[in-house]
């Protein structure tokens, strides 16, 4: 895989469900990967800052949510690597509120139409 920024940062935050990663720009959020799952991305050359202030944002906001205390996240999200039609999904499916579900249906009508 390509490197997604050239600017960004990684860190880790280790949820119930095993170690997270995370990956920062300066702009916001590029994304979160657990080790095992498909298109985990190689991050080798993206040095480690677990002080960088987004990595510890998105990480007080994991362990919150984790914690059944906020099932809300608030952090700037990068989504400049994606193509113009993948920005719409992601912008698309930042519309669903906590707790509810969507089908890809009734998400690809607003990206389509």
């Amino acid at each position: 895989m390509q490197r997604l920024v050239t600017q960004a940062v990684q860190g880790q935050f280790a949820s119930p469900l095993g170690a997270l990663h995370l990956l920062a720009s300066p702009h916001g959020l590029l994304g979160a990967w657990f080790e095992e799952q498909a298109h985990f991305p190689d991050l080798r050359s993206y040095p480690r800052q677990d002080a960088h202030p987004l990595i510890v944002l998105a990480c007080q906001q994991l362990q919150a949510y984790f914690d059944k205390k906020s099932p809300c996240f608030s952090l700037p999200l990068d989504a400049s690597p994606g193509t113009p039609f993948q920005q719409s999904v992601w912008n698309a499916l930042q519309e669903i509120a906590p707790g509810q579900t969507s089908s890809y249906g009734q998400q690809s009508l607003p990206v389509l139409y």
